[in-house]
């Protein structure tokens, strides 16, 4: 397995399958990608609800911002975090390929 830098290569499809494992519920309406810091934006949407909130996909977690939540950047945990993570892993995207001696690397 190669490690592969997730804003460059995750494609679409991959990014709507990571948002299923997280938010299985909301609808994708957009993709902004960060090359230099190597995370993906999403805004989606929750049926029933009018306010667009975006989720900021990282290489070994994922993050949430919900417009009606004054509690902002919320971390998500529990199996939802553990499998994002084990997706990551699997995809050749997670931090723990990268600089790994025991793995080729771009």
């Amino acid at each position: 397995m190669k490690y592969k830098k997730m804003s460059e290569k995750m494609s679409e499809t991959e990014i709507e399958i990571a948002l299923g494992i997280v938010l299985p519920e909301a609808e994708l309406m957009s993709i902004k990608r960060d090359t230099n810091t190597n995370f993906i934006k999403a805004t989606f949407i929750l049926p029933g609800n009018s306010l667009y909130s975006h989720i900021e996909f990282l290489p070994n977690e994922v993050q949430i911002f919900y417009k009606d939540n004054p509690i902002n950047g919320h971390v998500i945990g529990g199996d939802e975090g553990y499998n994002y993570l084990k997706f990551m892993i699997a995809r050749g995207y997670s931090d723990y390929w990268k600089n790994n001696p025991y793995v080729l690397s771009e």
